[in-house]
């Protein structure tokens, strides 16, 4: 059951939304499990709202990159603290 349509509401599996949004099924259920995406069950079939998909992977993705600013930081900060103490 890759997409089920409720009316005007669609809903992906999350095999579907892994392919829809470039991301594995194993990253999708990691944010299942941590409580930042939610699925809807329908008998063993778990279901994503498609905004909801986006959303949490975007922010993922977007919490990420600032932490990965923060460690450049952290680290440029360290080397300059280093350089400065060894002048």
């Amino acid at each position: 059951m890759p997409v089920l349509k409720l009316g005007e509401k669609e809903l992906w599996s999350l095999t579907e939304a892994a392919r829809r949004l470039g991301v594995t099924r194993a990253f999708l259920w990691r944010l299942v499990k941590s409580g930042r995406l939610a699925v809807i069950r329908i008998g063993s079939a778990a279901l994503v709202a498609p905004e909801a998909a986006r959303e949490a992977v975007k922010l993922f993705y977007n919490r990420q990159r600032a932490e990965a600013r923060r460690r450049w930081w952290r680290e440029r900060k360290q080397k300059r603290k280093v350089t400065d103490d060894a002048s």
